[in-house]
């Protein structure tokens, strides 16, 4: 998605929202899902806060589609390593940045395994890159 169409896409779902929120239930209802999680978007390999659940649900599923959520996807043999955007803090507890990224490992017939999960995607990036160089270690021993 480039600059002006992100812009345009938020400016479009911000007037529905708007509009949705006249009603004093829906407004309270987004009000309180707001609370209970943070949604995050990219803008490029930027994460945005997005305060809305609606708009992000729409956002999340254009990414899923079109791949711009995906960081990195390699395979080593039958292992598939990914990386990706969640879309959603997954910084439960404590203070600090949110937790917006994870790298997994995929085996056919096994159980995934979680490698890990960061901030930002240069850290993302990073990460992928060295679970991938674990894989490639571990299938040329």
């Amino acid at each position: 998605m480039t600059d002006d169409e992100y812009k345009d896409f938020m400016e479009g779902m911000e007037a529905f929202i708007k509009k949705l929120c006249e009603d004093p239930e829906t407004a309270k209802l987004f009000e309180e899902m707001e609370r209970k999680q943070h949604y995050w978007v990219l803008n490029g390999h930027t994460p945005v806060p997005c305060k809305s659940p609606l708009m992000w649900s729409y956002w999340f599923e254009r990414a899923t589609e079109d791949g711009s959520r995906i960081v990195a996807r390699d395979q080593v043999g039958n292992h598939v390593c990914s990386t990706v955007f969640l879309g959603l803090n997954h910084r439960h507890f404590g203070e600090g940045p949110p937790i917006l990224f994870e790298t997994m490992v995929f085996t056919p017939g096994k159980d995934s395994e979680p490698a890990g999960r960061c901030c930002t995607w240069e850290e993302a990036e990073a990460m992928h890159a060295e679970h991938l160089g674990q894989l490639r270690r571990r299938q040329n021993n």
